[in-house]
């Protein structure tokens, strides 16, 4: 269904933390205003043609999963190439 014809506000997903960005941007954040996907370092990662070849994993959203929003208000992701915790291996 269009974005526009589902009901808002939605509430921000649970299941789009610790997914990969590039997946979650077209599955379950796909009808969310995503302004930015910020790294560590602080740069946009949705606006940087280099972060195409890394995997960020979405860490955190703003506003806080389960905060039900419009489809025109601003998310932003907080991004890194690892969930904090996990293992290395």
């Amino acid at each position: 269904m269009p974005c526009p014809k589902q009901a808002w506000p939605q509430p921000i997903p649970a299941r789009a933390v610790g997914n990969f960005v590039h997946y979650a941007m077209v599955g379950e954040l796909d009808c969310f205003n995503v302004t930015k996907a910020l790294a560590p370092d602080g740069h946009d990662v949705l606006d940087d043609d280099l972060s195409a070849t890394q995997k960020f994993v979405i860490v955190k959203i703003t506003p806080d999963v389960g905060t039900l929003v419009g489809m025109d208000d601003e998310v932003v992701l907080t991004v890194d190439t690892h969930m904090p915790g996990a293992s290395s291996k």
